[in-house]
Order: structure tokens, then C-alpha cells, then sequence
């Protein structure tokens, strides 16, 4: 999978500290985690072993560029917009698949939804 994005309210520190290793370890490429309640989003890339090699801070209003999918750019807005913006079928048009997974799929999370770009 080139990159998955978690959009996370309450889950934050899990999916940061149990997931992020959980994704590396599985090979995904790069991995976004959506702060709603901060407005930041974290990205990684590179994994290696249970980590990512690369971080990257950035906040809600500012572009957000993926490391992993060659031309994919996401200009992110306030925070009610951006995830509205992730379902709208606008991004759908930039990439091959887009699916959202229910919660019960998220790695035992209890809030929020599971983004996944192939």
C-alpha cells in the first residue's frame, strides 16, 4: 500500500505510538495521521522495521504533499472542511482506488475513519 491516512479525534496517541510500528512492520509506504482537535497532520515515510525513517509536521491550511505517490498534493483547509473534503468524490478522481474502512476495521480505534490510497 503506497499510503494510508487515519483522521483521529480521540485515538491520537494509539494510533501514533500502536499503529504507526504496526504499518511500518506491514510495509506501508506512507502513513498520515489527521489531528483534528490540534490540526496538524503527521506524516511518515520510509519505514523501517517498526518505525519510519521520515516525519513531517504539517498544519491545517498548509499543502500537503505525499512522499510515496508522485504527484498527489492535498491543499488542507480548517478542520471541518478537510474532512469533508475527504469525502467528497473530488479526490477520488486523483487516485486509482479510495476506500473508507468502518470503524470496526481501524485497528481496534474507537473513533474515526481509516483512509487507505493504493
Amino acid at each position: 500500500m503506497a499510503l494510508l491516512a487515519e483522521i483521529s479525534d480521540s485515538s491520537l496517541r494509539f494510533d501514533l505510538t500502536d499503529k504507526a510500528p504496526v504499518y511500518a512492520a506491514a510495509g506501508v509506504a506512507e502513513f498520515w495521521v489527521v489531528d483534528v482537535d490540534a490540526g496538524i497532520i503527521h506524516q511518515m515515510w520510509s519505514p523501517l522495521g517498526e518505525s519510519y525513517a521520515q516525519r513531517k509536521e504539517v498544519r491545517f491550511g498548509e499543502r500537503i504533499e505525499a512522499a510515496t505517490v508522485e504527484g498527489l498534493a492535498v491543499e488542507t483547509l480548517f478542520r471541518v472542511d478537510f474532512l469533508h473534503f475527504v469525502e467528497t468524490e473530488e479526490i477520488q478522481d486523483r487516485l486509482a482506488e479510495f476506500v473508507v474502512l468502518d470503524e470496526a476495521e481501524c485497528l481496534g480505534t474507537s473513533a474515526g475513519y481509516l483512509v487507505s490510497f493504493r
